[in-house]
């Protein structure tokens, strides 16, 4: 695992490697779509893997014009759908043994 795994991104970082307005970062924090370390925006640090999570969210928002907590569910679900199709391949490949 590399050093940037690690890498913890302060706010106005994350909006610019995000490339979203620092509005929109604290709406999806509110939405549990992405979530920072730390108490209060001036506190904030982001994992460097939630730029994709915000990016992906940003999409849905305004490709399907969904609210924040609806991009929330669907992020969600689309995670547990993700994790139940990579279960189900490996279910196959015991059985197929």
């Amino acid at each position: 695992m590399s050093d940037v795994t690690f890498l913890k991104l302060p706010l106005s970082d994350f909006c610019r490697a995000a490339g979203l307005p620092r509005n929109i970062v604290v709406a999806m924090v509110d939405a549990d779509i992405i979530t920072p370390i730390g108490k209060g925006q001036h506190n904030w640090r982001f994992d460097i893997d939630s730029v994709d999570t915000a990016n992906r969210a940003e999409r849905l928002h305004h490709d399907l014009d969904i609210d924040w907590p609806g991009i929330s569910l669907a992020m969600s679900l689309l995670s547990e759908i993700y994790e139940l199709r990579e279960n189900n391949e490996q279910l196959r490949k015991q059985l197929q043994q």
